[in-house]
């Protein structure tokens, strides 16, 4: 069952690289139904008075395809109307976005893309929600609700199935994009789930095995081929029991789909008609692009069987599908016969072969893994093809294939089945060597010297789980650490993955970050002698993180799929909900993703001479440095603190000649603030007199990492806010004017500009390189300089400005302490009065219990009333004479007090007398009755 009871019915969404489906079920009896009926289905053709529809392959799924306005901003349809309709009217047709999920780029790093083409105006990401959401609000949503009516859609829980080869990261920005497309309402949510193509079709083939039969699969592995649009993703699966499966080997995969058949259709048609002409079809005319590809999939693709006699030739009439490429063609293609072409048998028998035989490496590789499979199940659109049915059989002779019913459907309908039963999966094997950043103290033998640090450890990557092992669902694997100095009050873990086996430091090629994972370390005083115990649990299909700290017993955890280097990507897809899910709580950084390209901040420049002497000196300084200690091409932090330190130096002395004001910088100043304390690199400031001084710019030197000098740098800018505002507050009474500072992320010399409100960065950042014949020509040193300059002038003259305005204040303040002496003293004079109140009004408690009693004892209704009375009457004299006392007393008060804060004591003592009046009211109530 799933993980929540409020689950009623489960949708398993198939989306493709070329056709989508979905299937559902609800769990009162778990029986799995496909969807079959599409909006908008556009009749083709009608053949033996039979209606064809544009590809729909079996209705049991549909195009992966959206048609634009001219902007594409809006969507003007979706499915097979985007194909029809760009015959009819101005739509702009946009597929296989999907793709861009994947790792293209990475496959081949020569080619300048291997990413299926799209408009420059469109992101991928906006592709695959606008699809989502179509899908989502036209089909899968009305369909739910019309078949269970009463269902409410949080009660629906979606598992959506991703391919074996795509990155990490492809759940995280499905994710996202499920979350755009209003599927989910939380980004964070357990109603959407993730499986692999390849794990759901083998889910699938499993269920389709009868009662009967079941048993005999039970020890057994067996291999499941699914074959999709665009990828093959194959898996050797184990049924370890009857509701059980676990892996055998890891899962692959490879760019081979159907879909790639069509980039050979394209290529026989440049030899035709040439390649210029093709590519400007594409670019100004893609709807008759994609017809041209949707002619040839119908007529020869989709019925070829490999059998030459079983073929019938198909001839394309270019003038009728695509009228305007002809405009395109040179004379050198030009013949007027070809403007029908002919599709031979081996001119198809071609196209299908590159892609058949990659699919069938992929098989062999996988065989050789597990010499004891019992079966193959072939799946998906392209599972269907006879011709692959026919080339597979051919190469594995001994190997025993099967395709299972509507084998286009396995993925969504195996996705459902594992949403009602997630623990179908018993194990996986790990696709990835799963590590973290530790260190360990350094060795002159193995280490390069430049990865010392001051304390005198490396920083390695630590493996925690190896590539290949197979792991249980929810399986831990923990390890222990210790802080690298005493004084730490902070343990920061990088959680890493990698396919290398040799992988010695973290910032090697081929390693990727999840994630950072950040945990508290108090107790200072114990040193390094805190240990803290790591845990890494691979869960469903992410990544879970805990630590624990064995001295107080203080847990933390935190959830990874994936983490993006880059910064200007964060900004584009996290929103706040994904912020806290990667431990970036702060305000502050939430706002950073939001506003970091703005530039509303540029203070006026600072042009320096160049001739100026400290700028010279800064030079010639870093020089000598490089001819002995080397490049700040070394990693070594230590060492690049050597050359950032120089270009400070030099900022703050001629920031000091141009303002006359003084100004120092301290390393390693330690901030505190209530949500967090630690040391900055550098911190800049303006001396104000022999007390009081004012931060103006904190600096963080991260050479390696980027995000991680942001967050950090934001963090510290939060802490010396709440700093500087507090050392105001204690100096200049009731004066609270600060409005912000300033960061610097020396990494690429990044200028911030912190605000409670918000937070700005510069356009521009400027890379400084250190080498010889780059300090010949230092532009971009100077222009840090000029930045810093800027910086740190302009805040010094607005500081200037408010202390003249506190100089004002000031003079006011002798007063101020008269009239405060003076409500102090009747503040005193109040209290001593409440006191003797308050004993008087306990005395008249008593005697009210004591009344009570009394009441209650006697049964002489006479004498009851009389004592009541005459305790009223009292009770009504003492309440006069205290009003006509406390009227006076007030009178007494207004007088002599010239604060406003003396009307506290008359509104306090009226409120008292109310609650005496009111006492006698009740009572004088009680005994009328």
């Amino acid at each position: 069952m799933p993980i929540s009871n409020n689950i009623r019915v489960v949708v398993g969404i198939d989306f493709g690289t070329t056709y989508s489906g979905f299937s559902f079920a609800h769990l009162s009896n778990s029986i799995i139904a496909s969807n079959d009926k599409w909006p908008e289905q556009v009749p083709n053709t009608t053949k033996n008075d039979k209606i064809e529809y544009w590809d729909q392959i079996e209705n049991l799924k549909t195009n992966t395809i959206l048609g634009y306005d001219d902007n594409f901003e809006s969507v003007e349809c979706w499915g097979p109307s985007a194909l029809v309709n760009t015959t009819e009217k101005d739509i702009n047709p946009v597929e296989l976005f999907k793709l861009h999920l994947s790792d293209l780029d990475n496959l081949d790093k020569d080619k300048k893309s291997n990413k299926p083409y799209l408009p420059s105006k469109l992101v991928y990401k906006k592709a695959i929600t606008d699809y989502l959401r179509e899908m989502g609000k036209q089909l899968v949503k009305k369909t739910v609700t019309t078949r269970w009516p009463g269902i409410e859609w949080y009660q629906v829980l979606l598992v959506l199935a991703v391919p074996a080869e795509f990155p990490e990261k492809s759940k995280s920005i499905l994710r996202k994009c499920a979350y755009d497309a209003n599927l989910i309402n939380n980004l964070r949510t357990y109603k959407l789930q993730f499986t692999t193509e390849p794990e759901a079709a083998a889910i699938y083939c499993i269920d389709n095995i009868s009662e009967t039969k079941i048993y005999d699969y039970i020890g057994k592995s067996f291999l499941v081929v699914d074959c999709g649009g665009g990828t093959v993703d194959l898996t050797i699966r184990k049924l370890l029991s009857k509701n059980e499966l676990g892996e055998v080997t890891i899962r692959t995969g490879g760019l081979c789909g159907s879909t790639y058949i069509d980039q050979e259709f394209i290529k026989f048609l440049e030899r035709k008609l040439g390649k210029s002409a093709i590519n400007s079809l594409k670019e100004h005319h893609y709807g008759q692009y994609r017809l041209l590809i949707h002619e040839f999939c119908k007529n020869a693709k989709l019925p070829f069987t490999g059998v030459e006699e079983e073929y019938k030739a198909y001839e394309l009439d270019i003038k009728k599908i695509s009228p305007n490429l002809k405009q395109y063609v040179t004379k050198q293609h030009s013949n007027e016969n070809r403007w029908t072409i002919k599709l031979a048998f081996n001119d198809v028998k071609k196209m299908f072969n590159p892609v058949i035989n990659q699919i069938i490496k992929l098989i062999r590789d996988q065989l050789v893994k597990d010499d004891t499979c019992s079966i193959m199940f072939l799946v998906g659109e392209f599972g269907e093809s006879k011709y692959l049915q026919k080339r597979i059989q051919e190469e594995f002779k001994e190997q025993q294939i099967s395709v299972p019913p509507r084998p286009i459907a396995a993925v969504a309908r195996g996705a459902v089945s594992y949403g009602i039963n997630e623990k179908f999966i018993k194990n996986r094997v790990l696709k990835y060597n799963y590590g973290r950043s530790t260190l360990r103290p350094y060795d002159e033998n193995i280490d390069p010297i430049d990865r010392k640090r001051e304390s005198g450890h490396v920083l390695v990557f630590k493996l925690l789980a190896k590539k290949g092992t197979v792991v249980d669902v929810d399986q831990k694997f923990s390890q222990t650490s210790h802080p690298e100095n005493s004084d730490q009050e902070k343990m920061w873990y990088q959680i890493l993955i990698t396919e290398r086996d040799d992988v010695k430091y973290p910032d090697e090629d081929g390693v990727i970050k999840l994630g950072d994972f950040i945990i508290d370390l108090p107790d200072a005083h114990l040193g390094k002698d805190r240990k803290v115990q790591f845990e890494l649990c691979f869960a469903k299909m992410e990544i879970q993180v805990y630590a624990k700290n064995e001295y107080n017993g203080q847990e933390y955890e935190a959830t990874f799929d994936y983490y993006d280097k880059d910064i200007a990507e964060m900004s584009e897809i996290l929103d706040e909900e994904e912020l806290e899910h990667y431990e970036m709580k702060l305000g502050s950084a939430k706002r950073l993703m939001k506003f970091a390209k703005e530039c509303k901040a540029e203070p006026e420049p600072v042009k320096i001479d160049d001739e100026d002497e400290e700028l010279e000196q800064c030079i010639t300084e870093i020089k000598r440095r490089m001819e002995i200690i080397g490049l700040t091409t070394s990693r070594n932090e230590a060492l690049r603190y050597e050359y950032i330190s120089l270009i400070l130096y030099a900022s703050i002395y001629i920031a000091k000649r141009i303002t006359k004001k003084r100004i120092t910088m301290d390393l390693w100043f330690k901030v505190v603030s209530e949500k967090a304390s630690g040391r900055v690199n550098y911190a800049i400031k303006k001396v104000i007199d022999v007390i009081n001084e004012e931060l103006i710019a904190i600096i963080e030197g991260k050479q390696k990492d980027l995000v991680a000098g942001f967050m950090q740098n934001i963090m510290q800018l939060e802490s010396s806010h709440h700093t500087n505002t507090r050392k105001r507050k204690a100096s200049l009474v009731f004066n609270n004017e600060f409005d912000y500072l300033y960061g610097i992320v020396t990494t690429d010399w990044y200028f911030l500009m912190y605000t409670p409100k918000r937070i700005y960065c510069l356009k521009d950042n400027y890379h400084i390189i250190l080498i010889e014949k780059i300090m010949e020509d230092d532009a971009e040193l100077r222009q840090a300089n000029s930045t810093n300059l800027d910086l740190l002038r302009q805040r010094i003259t607005e500081l200037e400005a408010e202390n003249a305005e506190l100089r004002k204040e000031n003079t006011v303040i002798p007063d101020l302490k008269n009239k405060l002496s003076l409500n102090a003293e009747t503040l005193r004079f109040n209290e001593e009065y409440n006191e003797r109140h308050d004993a008087e009004n306990a005395k008249l408690k008593a005697r009210i219990e004591e009344l009570e009693k009394n009441k209650a004892d006697s049964s002489a209704e006479n004498v009851r009333h009389d004592d009541e009375k005459a305790f009223l009457d009292d009770a009504h004299k003492k309440s006069v004479s205290d009003g006509i006392r406390q009227c006076n007393l007030e009178k007494k008060i207004q007088r002599e007090s010239t604060v406003s804060s003396n009307l506290s004591l008359v509104t306090e003592i009226s409120l008292r007398n109310n609650e005496i009046e009111s006492i006698t009211k009740t009572d004088s109530s009680g005994n009328d009755q």
